[in-house]
């Protein structure tokens, strides 16, 4: 049982304040929804996972794209609370949790000033250039991830492009 202070893990706490942490979705008062602590840090990956995400970063920026780490370490919490979304399908035991994953998603822009990010918002319809980037920078992101022996989540029947894990 981890340590609580105010329903928080201490640790989850410390960690915010060393800024290894972000919140989307702290409720008002700047409370912390343990359900969605995330970190984009490298840093929080393992030592042997660290040098792969580095050379596919290196990989993708040596071909003209412009990555963006999205999700490195993720709380068991909000490992369950991204299944329970439908989200993901692994829950607490996701590599995220077991900091072994990273989120990769395209930081460039289109034609018209949005971020590429995942690709073409169902939301907005048909976009059809984002789509081509997007495809085209996962499809890159998957080939780099496997060259560095990983494992790509756009191979998987839950298809989830932006994920590499080792």
């Amino acid at each position: 049982m981890p340590l609580l202070l105010a329903g928080v893990p201490l640790v989850a706490l410390l960690l915010a304040k060393r800024g290894k942490r972000r919140s989307r979705g702290a409720g008002s008062g700047g409370s912390v929804d343990v359900a969605k602590v995330t970190s984009t840090d490298l840093g929080e990956l393992l030592p042997d996972v660290r040098p792969r995400v580095e050379a596919v970063l290196a990989g993708l920026r040596s071909q003209g794209f412009d990555p963006r780490v999205y999700e490195t370490y993720r709380s068991p919490e909000r490992a369950d609370y991204l299944k329970d979304k439908g989200v993901s399908k692994a829950g607490r035991a996701s590599y995220h949790v077991k900091r072994r994953a990273v989120d990769i998603i395209d930081n460039r822009r289109d034609s018209k000033g949005d971020r590429i990010l995942w690709g073409a918002p169902m939301h907005k319809g048909a976009d059809t250039e984002r789509k081509a980037k997007a495809d085209a920078f996962f499809q890159a992101l998957g080939r780099l991830v496997e060259a560095n022996g990983g494992t790509w989540g756009g191979r998987w029947s839950f298809y989830d492009p932006a994920h590499g894990q080792w």
